[in-house]
Parts: C-alpha cells; structure tokens; sequence
C-alpha cells in the first residue's frame, strides 16, 4: 500500500487552526490538483468557504466524537475516497 503523507493541526480553541487550513488549500503550491481528505473533530468558529473546498478538490469528513475515528474508519476513508493527503 503506497503511504499518504498526514498534516495534523493542533492548538487551542480560537488559534486560527481553520483560518490556517482554508489558506493552505488556497495555495496551488500545495494543491496542485491532487485530492486532500479534510478529517475535522471539531466545529471551529470559521468555517472553510465551500467554494475553496471544491476548487482545492478537498472532501471534508466531520466526526462528533474523537472516539469514532478509530483505524478501521481512517482506513475506510483512504479506501473510498483515495487521497493524496490528509489534513
């Protein structure tokens, strides 16, 4: 199986981890037409705009609970939608 590099984003409520995550696919630098899967566990106070969602060929998988993120659903989730990273 081919590896999937993985950009984990931490920090404290309010920080501009969204803000941070929504300029980076807007960069074509890191884009560059590849498909990203976004794994959001939590809601931020900004929300990423759809249409760089779309144009950055993101896919956004949200989970309420960190607990369901287990290693069975992220494989699941490299399975079906194939990505070239994951944020």
């Amino acid at each position: 199986m081919a590896t999937t590099p993985v950009y984990l984003f931490a920090g404290f409520l309010e920080s501009g981890k969204t803000t941070f995550i929504e300029s980076v696919l807007q960069d074509p630098n890191f884009t560059r037409r590849e498909r990203t899967l976004l794994i959001m566990t939590e809601e931020g106070e900004v929300e990423i705009d759809p249409k760089v969602i779309k144009k950055s060929r993101t896919i956004v998988e949200s989970f309420e609970d960190q607990e369901e993120l287990t290693t069975e659903v992220l494989y699941n989730l490299i399975k079906k939608h194939k990505p070239d990273r994951i944020i």
